[in-house]
């Protein structure tokens, strides 16, 4: 099979003559990289070959041969051989916590939402003790953590945030709950590219919450940016300022500019394992807290987030967790139940 052939040429220690790779070999690539040379494989085949996405038949000679139960033993084998001799294992983003977002609103006092559209405020080099200027400004402040939320509210992937415009947006009053409601429209999804998606409903969440609340935040950073039409969330000026161009002339910022900007907020509040967070963190959090903190079940969660319903596949558990999260409960306190010292917990806060 070509992609068992590719995969031992480059990702394998193993060769085909049954040695292993010699020092003045190339070294092999990490496992990731071949599920890579296979998904690009299985894409080959299903879309160039016409063969489509049906397992490969020895028989007849039909099917997709890079999802034939071959290559499939032999990606269990080079995955557990790469566990056992080089230690590694898939690691995803790791998943922002409850108390993650809330962090990220208290980096900088509320007051300073207040000040200039230009204005920042002074600070001290920790050296020299000369007065220079933070990276964080209101502006910045204000439309990171929109977009922080609004990730994390409704499970979107970091493309997806970025991509947002203007018309995708609205804002309307519900007279039975008495709250704002935001609704939330994508042109465009990984998993649906042709249309027809399903709206992200979002009523304005109580005040405890206020720090996750993608309603307040989305509100805030359009009327401080006064955008209209257009990326909502643009590349900003050198003053972290949104540019005042013509609306087919703006520049949505950048997945780069985002984990950059991610990654100075996260040592900002003392977070400083930086590379263990990446763009699929919010994502992630989100799941895991409408899962263990709201106790959503897996239905909801997949209803809500626009998964395939199909329970076979292991997406959904791989947001659930992974073994670089932080726990939710330590190991000792699974089976206090009943226990004087462990009351029960609430099923809506974790409390």
């Amino acid at each position: 099979m070509k992609s068992r052939t590719n995969a031992t040429d480059s990702c394998d220690d193993l060769l085909f003559s049954g040695e292993r790779r010699g020092v003045d070999d190339p070294k092999a690539s990490s496992m990731s990289h071949a599920w890579k040379i296979r998904s690009a494989l299985t894409y080959l085949y299903a879309f160039e070959g016409k063969r489509g996405r049906i397992g490969w038949n020895r028989e007849t000679r039909t099917g997709n041969p890079s999802l034939s139960y071959l290559v499939q033993y032999y990606y269990k084998s080079l995955d557990r051989r790469k566990v056992q001799d080089h230690g590694e294992r898939p690691t995803p983003a790791r998943a922002i916590t409850v108390v993650r977002p809330g962090s990220l609103q208290f980096h900088l006092p509320s007051s300073n939402l207040s000040l200039g559209h230009h204005a920042r405020l002074p600070t001290h080099h920790r050296r020299t003790g000369l007065i220079i200027h933070p990276w964080l400004g209101p502006t910045l402040r204000i439309m990171l953590h929109a977009m922080y939320t609004l990730s994390f509210v409704c499970f979107l992937r970091f493309d997806e945030t970025l991509r947002l415009k203007a018309h995708n947006i609205e804002f309307s009053y519900d007279s039975d709950t008495r709250r704002p409601v935001m609704t939330i429209t994508l042109d465009w999804r990984k998993t649906d590219q042709t249309g027809h998606i399903k709206p992200f409903v979002i009523p304005a969440l109580p005040s405890d919450k206020s720090h996750i609340c993608p309603v307040r935040w989305m509100s805030k950073w359009l009327t401080h940016s006064k955008i209209k039409s257009g990326f909502v969330f643009q590349k900003l000026t050198r003053d972290h300022e949104v540019q005042r161009l013509r609306p087919d002339a703006l520049v949505g910022l950048s997945a780069q500019q985002f984990i950059l900007y991610f990654r100075n907020t996260l040592v900002d509040i003392d977070v400083f394992d930086v590379y263990a967070y990446g763009a699929h963190s919010f994502r992630r959090g989100g799941v895991q807290y409408c899962n263990a903190y709201l106790a959503w079940p897996i239905r909801d969660i997949v209803q809500w987030g626009g998964w395939s319903t199909n329970f076979n596949s292991k997406t959904v558990h791989l947001y659930l967790i992974s073994w670089n999260d932080d726990e939710v409960k330590s190991r000792k306190s699974f089976w206090l139940l009943g226990n004087s010292d462990s009351p029960p917990t609430c099923s809506h806060c974790g409390r």
